[in-house]
């Protein structure tokens, strides 16, 4: 699934390559991609039209018109890529430039939306993980109570983080992801976040490229840790597959 390291990579890439050019042509394969709009509709007010700006907050990307938001969310398996696929859903065209929206398996959705501020509002998403600070992280934790894991993959409470990068987090920080809430040294936890995020957008959002010392590419049961030379178990918590040290954990 992608996450917020993921992308903001898509972000970053696109502010490259697609501002400010004229959106020549747009095709829809999967009308069941787009939310709250007709195909008909989808066409006929992004054909034509510039992107200006692109945002993120948490896993939704923002491709920005001068007066409508293209808003993506990517599920499970989502991702953009410049090339025409079988598993393209959107096609954008531009003169020299092609913008596909791919998901394999349809968790994700499309959607214009008025304003990027009001619309995460009100959806009552959370401060971003990359750009929280200790004061809004520990606001957001007031009066929070349970197993950690669960809370901050909390979109409602820091957007952005899935469960590959908050098991990361909980493995730099040597904490069970079962561990209560209470008892975690804040100021820690939001270092480690944005230290987490930080690194893992600079390799691109490529899980495979990441440090060897992290738990991320050793994401396995049985193989062993590359911190202490414990072993790597999985577990369900809250429903979720979780992955952690036997020994450091």
């Amino acid at each position: 699934m992608p996450e917020l390291p993921e992308v903001e990579w898509f972000r970053r890439s696109l502010a490259h390559s697609i501002l400010d050019k004229k959106i020549q042509k747009v095709t829809v394969r999967d009308e069941g991609i787009l939310k709250d709009i007709s195909k008909h509709s989808f066409i006929t007010q992004v054909q034509g039209a510039t992107f200006k700006h692109t945002k993120r907050h948490g896993k939704y990307l923002g491709l920005l018109f001068k007066k409508k938001v293209l808003v993506m969310h990517f599920g499970m398996s989502g991702s953009i890529t410049t090339k025409d696929t079988d598993q393209g859903k959107i096609i954008i065209e531009f003169r020299k430039k092609k913008l596909t929206y791919k998901c394999p398996r349809t968790f994700g959705s499309v959607q214009l939306i008025d304003d990027w501020k009001e619309w995460i509002d009100k959806k009552e998403l959370g401060p971003d993980a990359l750009h929280i600070t200790l004061k809004e992280l520990r606001s957001a934790l007031k009066n929070r109570t349970g197993m950690i894991k669960p809370i901050v993959m909390n979109q409602q409470v820091i957007a952005g983080l899935g469960t590959v990068y908050t098991d990361e987090v909980l493995f730099q920080m040597g904490v069970d992801p079962t561990e209560s809430i209470e008892k975690i040294d804040k100021k820690e936890l939001h270092k480690t976040i944005r230290q987490v995020l930080k690194t893992a957008t600079q390799h691109h959002g490529k899980r495979e490229e990441l440090t060897q010392n992290w738990l991320t590419p050793h994401r396995k049961p049985g193989k062993t840790c590359p911190r202490c030379n414990g072993t790597i178990r999985k577990k369900e918590v809250a429903g979720r597959s979780t992955y952690y040290c036997s020994k450091h954990q």
